[in-house]
């Protein structure tokens, strides 16, 4: 199904990751099931070469199909429930307050995940 030559038609030789960041944006739900299972059958026979591959996505369609095949997942946000019960029981319900503070949050999230990603170094 999936080719392992690029669009030179040479074979991919360089060890890489393959990262998708929200491809579910703007697809109906109908879609958005297709490509989880698209998604899920590429992910259980990567290509040579593939050493991973990452799936960025607020799709519960999507999501589900890839952990149903063995995927890990990490969350990262307000909603920390097992990745099963957000499968079974969807989004969390929000309120105007909690959106109207989303910005700050998210501010505050990225300047964590930055100090963890690159730590800085004391100076002798």
């Amino acid at each position: 199904m999936h080719s392992r030559r690029n669009e030179h038609g040479k074979g991919t030789r360089k060890s890489h990751w393959l990262i998708f960041d929200e491809p579910d944006v703007g697809l109906g739900k109908g879609y958005r099931i297709a490509l989880g299972k698209l998604f899920a059958e590429f992910a259980t026979d990567l290509p040579v070469n593939t050493s991973g591959f990452i799936v960025v996505t607020h799709a519960r369609e999507v999501a589900s199909a890839m952990i149903a095949v063995g995927a890990s997942s990490v969350r990262v946000g307000d909603d920390l429930r097992p990745v099963s019960a957000w499968l079974r029981d969807g989004d969390l319900p929000k309120s105007i307050e909690d959106l109207e503070g989303l910005s700050k949050r998210s501010i505050n999230r990225r300047r964590a995940v930055n100090a963890v990603l690159h730590p800085r170094t004391p100076k002798p």
